[in-house]
């Protein structure tokens, strides 16, 4: 009578799965699996994008600070082939691995520069910083060395 009313399924074994129960299981984990993994590895290429906008951002505005506070100019040494930062008088700021920057134009010693005045004004320039995915644009304007950083979509 109980095969009967289980409709050809065999009894659920005590305290365990079936078979059918364990291939769901595995067939959902592996739709998890495909499905996650891909889109949380974007994830992590679009924050590491993001931090490294932030830590170009932090170098311009402390060089913009040092140049109003100390009444002196401050240029940012922007090393594109090293992915660094250098603000004079200030920090290093190197970028992780796997982000790329680019900045005004290098000059001999293969550095680009963004120039501070003591007013907080600025000779301007743009920076992006870039990941495999995702790249985001960093302005600095020239009238009053304000630092703008912009989404500039997927690279």
């Amino acid at each position: 009578m109980r095969s009967q009313i289980s409709a050809g399924f065999p009894a659920r074994p005590r305290g365990g799965v079936t078979l059918l129960e364990l291939l769901l299981a595995v067939a959902a984990l592996t739709l998890l699996v495909t499905v996650a993994l891909p889109w949380a590895g974007r994830a992590m290429t679009g924050l590491r994008a993001a931090r490294a906008a932030d830590t170009v951002a932090d170098a311009l505005t402390e060089a913009r600070r040092l140049a109003m506070v100390d009444r002196r100019i401050v240029r940012v040494l922007v090393d594109e082939t090293g992915a660094s930062l250098d603000v004079e008088g200030g920090d290093i700021r190197r970028l992780p691995p796997g982000v790329r920057l680019s900045g005004p134009p290098a000059g001999e010693d293969g550095l680009g520069r963004i120039v501070f005045y003591p007013d907080g004004s600025s000779d301007g320039g743009q920076l992006v910083v870039a990941t495999a995915d995702i790249a985001w644009a960093l302005s600095v304007e020239p009238r009053d060395g304000r630092i703008r950083r912009v989404y500039a979509g997927r690279s």
